[in-house]
């Protein structure tokens, strides 16, 4: 059932899989390198080789971040990735656990599909991620830390003598 999730999801997305690979490696849209062979003789300075290099790398990095952001967008809709979402949750009832789910995922990942790599390291975390909870978990930390930090504090303050207090 997990292969068969994962093929549903890889048919569906496999442009954008193939828009991600080609970014990674700085191929644009006619399938040719963002970096060329430039002019290497002793009159071109080292210094403007540098800043071509430099410039086409912001440029595959520009490229890769267009691509997955679409793709992200692309995936957040498709009912196939809301499957593999859901299996990866829940697991199979009756079937497989959410343990075996993950490890069949990450079989799939392993196997050299590179495809699955994309989809499972770098393009699931960011559909699944819920900017929401991430707000309230980071505020939630943030008043416990803070209450914890003035415990201690208040620890190292000098006791009250209530003697003191009744003169």
């Amino acid at each position: 059932e997990v292969q068969e999730a994962w093929k549903a999801v890889k048919e569906d997305l496999s442009m954008s899989f193939q828009e991600i690979a080609d970014a990674k490696l700085g191929m644009d849209g006619s399938r040719s390198f963002v970096i060329q062979k430039g002019d290497n003789t002793a009159s071109n300075p080292i210094y403007k080789r540098k800043y071509e290099v430099l410039g086409a790398t912001l440029v595959q990095q520009e490229m890769y971040m267009k691509a997955f952001g679409k793709t992200v967008k692309v995936a957040k809709k498709l009912k196939s990735v809301e499957t593999m979402i859901d299996l990866m949750r829940n697991g199979i009832k009756g079937k497989l656990t959410k343990r075996e789910v993950n490890e069949a995922t990450e079989l799939l990942t392993r196997s050299g599909d590179g495809a699955a790599v994309i989809f499972f390291r770098e393009l699931l975390p960011e559909v699944t991620d819920d900017p929401v909870a991430n707000t309230v978990a980071g505020l939630i930390t943030t008043v416990l830390l803070l209450g914890f930090t003035a415990a201690i504090f208040l620890c190292f303050l000098p006791p009250v003598n209530l003697a003191d207090l009744e003169e």
